[in-house]
């Protein structure tokens, strides 16, 4: 409703003013509107310069009609969108004080940092300015050099090695030929011209392999070493080898009676002809008053068996070495 304005005539008693009881009723619309309309019937008190709510723990809402705004001095609100109003302008938080600008529990410093830091977090969501550290790279021989953020850090090659970074892949390429490498250590193991050495002091160098695979010298022959345990006197298998890999084999055989202590050593000679095995056992030698056990070679299958057959049923452990040639 537009205001109403009372007609109170050219001057005093004229007679072409409102009559009483129609300035009234203008003087009680006016009023009827400012209650329904303003501060004065709500629950919001203005004074000076403070617009408050006057409910109890009340939000004081300003909300704007339709697809219009809340302006205030600089600033638009709309939606959940602050916006500088006046062209080019920043938008500024600050704190008071020691306070700190805090946006979905971060908390940001109030000052800027210095140049080239980062905004780093204590875990806790306080921020602040602080320069990360670089990466340090350590060599073989304990010797590490430190490399800071935002330096280059290059991969060398060398004599028939090339290296090429793509991505998060290094590749380091060697041309393995005779002059690429004239020593190399792995753990306590050298390679030094043509010589295999062990480094640790008073250590022996073991050559094994893994599974059914033995060690080869030259391509022609195997080396294996065998131990089985065993507490019965019926014959039993102490090293076996395939037929098609090797024509014959020679063994030294060790026997250990753990309850009695008494040893014996043997050498035994086999070879097959895809068929059938022919062996031969000699030097048999033993510490007690009689042999421990008779040594002996069968066929089972593709596979030639070197065969104990004990002379009682105490512990006993058989250990083989065997130098064999492929066929």
């Amino acid at each position: 409703m537009a205001r109403q304005s009372l007609n109170v005539g050219a001057v005093a008693n004229d007679g072409t003013g409102d009559d009483l009881r129609s300035a009234f009723q203008k003087v009680e619309a006016n009023f009827i509107e400012i209650y329904a309309n303003t501060a004065v019937g709500s629950q919001i008190q203005i004074a000076g310069n403070e617009i408050t709510s006057t409910q109890s723990n009340a939000n004081l809402k300003l909300s704007a009609s339709g697809t219009g705004i809340i302006e205030l001095e600089g600033l638009s609100f709309g939606d959940n969108n602050i916006s500088a109003t006046r062209s080019n302008d920043d938008l500024v938080l600050n704190a008071s004080g020691t306070g700190k600008v805090k946006i979905s529990g971060l908390k940001y410093p109030s000052a800027d940092g210095s140049a080239n830091t980062f905004l780093l977090t204590d875990g806790s969501g306080n921020l602040s300015f602080g320069a990360p550290t670089g990466y340090t790279f350590v060599g073989d021989d304990s010797t590490g050099t430190s490399v800071p953020l935002g330096e280059t850090f290059k991969f060398v090659g060398g004599t028939n090695v090339t290296t090429a970074v793509s991505g998060d892949q290094v590749t380091i390429n060697a041309a393995l030929t005779t002059s690429v490498f004239t020593e190399m250590d792995a753990g306590n193991i050298r390679i030094e011209a043509n010589d295999v050495l062990n480094t640790a002091t008073n250590q022996h160098l073991d050559l094994k392999t893994t599974g059914t695979g033995n060690v080869r010298i030259q391509s022609g022959v195997g080396l294996d070493y065998n131990t089985t345990t065993a507490s019965s006197s019926a014959a039993l298998t102490i090293d076996q080898f395939t037929m098609a890999t090797y024509r014959s084999a020679n063994y030294t055989v060790q026997v250990s009676d753990t309850v009695n202590g008494e040893y014996q050593t043997s050498l035994l000679n086999v070879v097959h002809n895809g068929s059938s095995v022919f062996f031969q056992e000699f030097g048999v030698t033993f510490t007690g008053s009689r042999q421990l056990a008779t040594i002996t070679a069968d066929v089972s299958g593709s596979t030639v068996r070197i065969r104990a057959v004990p002379s009682g049923s105490n512990t006993t452990v058989y250990k083989t070495f065997r130098t064999a040639i492929i066929v």
